[in-house]
């Protein structure tokens, strides 16, 4: 929800008039391959560009006084008393740090997270999303289309418009039937079928990456934090991570500031409300029997409902995926 984003972050706040965004409105919602619901004219959220996001965030942040930024790829850290301080040596090729705090916010599965006694992410630990930005005209109207249980795999395939053209992606949990590649050529060509994108485009950068389906286990001790996918702060319901990273990002920034005194405890209680808007489901590992679940859900919500209970629950259902139940005060963007 990037419009709302200044009322919770200062740095966004600045930079907000620098970063190009896409408005996405119409949105057609579908069960694998059958429609299921539609939002006409309903402004629910807005595509950025993540390498204009991070610049311009990155050159927000420089901008304030005894910050500077270093590029090393850290491979180990150790602690060690000094003087009766406990102190943090990181190591790298390029480099060795010493710091008296570190914030994991690497991603998921890194080495501040090994560093807290993290077991190495197993398979049932992520999800894989892969996604193709093409460059094209827009079709008319503008569209926004979000496929569930795609190839009756369990997860979700999207289409979204962005300020050059689209962004067309997949994103499951589990091991699936065909490469996640093969899956999304189809998916492309699917929406270009259907008329869903353009016909003729370009394709610009493909990109894939993990995606945290659960939280760390331990993601605080002494002063170590972790935050964003490091904690493993992605919604499961939809993997948003961007705004969990920020807000994270933040919440841990404040109770450093506070003191050390029951660091570990004041964190756990400030994440709280954040992580209950994460967590769908805490009995990972998904398998087999959830995408069965899935399937049979979504077979009932697709049945005609007496009275208006058909039409409350897949606004019920949008309002959930598209985390309408949690808008802040005055917000831009409204539930159904």
């Amino acid at each position: 929800m990037v419009d709302d984003w200044a009322m919770e972050f200062e740095h966004f706040k600045q930079i907000r008039d620098q970063i190009k965004r896409c408005a996405c409105y119409h949105f057609n919602f579908y069960c694998d391959k059958r429609f299921f619901y539609s939002t006409p004219d309903t402004h629910l959220f807005d595509v950025v560009d993540r390498r204009d996001f991070d610049a311009a965030l990155l050159n927000s942040a420089l901008q304030r006084p005894n910050v500077n930024f270093r590029r090393a790829h850290i491979r180990k850290i150790d602690q060690e008393q000094r003087g009766g301080e406990l102190i943090y040596s990181l190591y790298s090729q390029e480099g060795h740090f010493t710091s008296y705090w570190v914030i994991g916010a690497e991603g998921f599965g890194g080495v501040v997270n090994r560093f807290l006694g993290n077991k190495p992410p197993q398979k049932s630990d992520y999800g894989m999303c892969l996604q193709q930005d093409i460059e094209c005209e827009k079709m008319v109207p503008l569209t926004t289309s979000v496929f569930l249980n795609w190839e009756k795999e369990l997860g979700f395939s999207w289409i979204f418009p962005t300020v050059s053209g689209y962004s067309i992606g997949i994103g499951f949990i589990g091991k699936t039937r065909r490469a996640l590649p093969v899956i999304l050529n189809d998916f492309l060509k699917y929406a270009a079928t259907q008329k869903l994108i353009p016909g003729e485009y370009r394709k610009l950068k493909l990109r894939g990456a993990p995606c945290p389906v659960s939280l760390t286990p331990r993601f605080c001790r002494d002063r170590v934090l972790l935050c964003g996918d490091s904690l493993g702060a992605v919604r499961q319901l939809t993997g948003e991570g961007i705004y969990y990273a920020i807000k994270t990002g933040k919440i841990a920034a404040e109770t450093i500031l506070a003191g050390e005194q029951d660091l570990e405890q004041r964190y756990r209680n400030a994440l709280r409300p954040v992580l209950r808007q994460i967590v769908l489901y805490r009995g990972f590992p998904f398998g087999s029997v959830h995408k069965i679940i899935l399937r049979i859900s979504i077979r009932i919500f697709s049945l005609r409902l007496p009275g208006n209970l058909h039409d409350r629950i897949r606004r019920w259902i949008i309002n959930k995926f598209h985390r309408m139940d949690f808008l802040p005060a005055h917000s831009s963007y409204k539930p159904l």
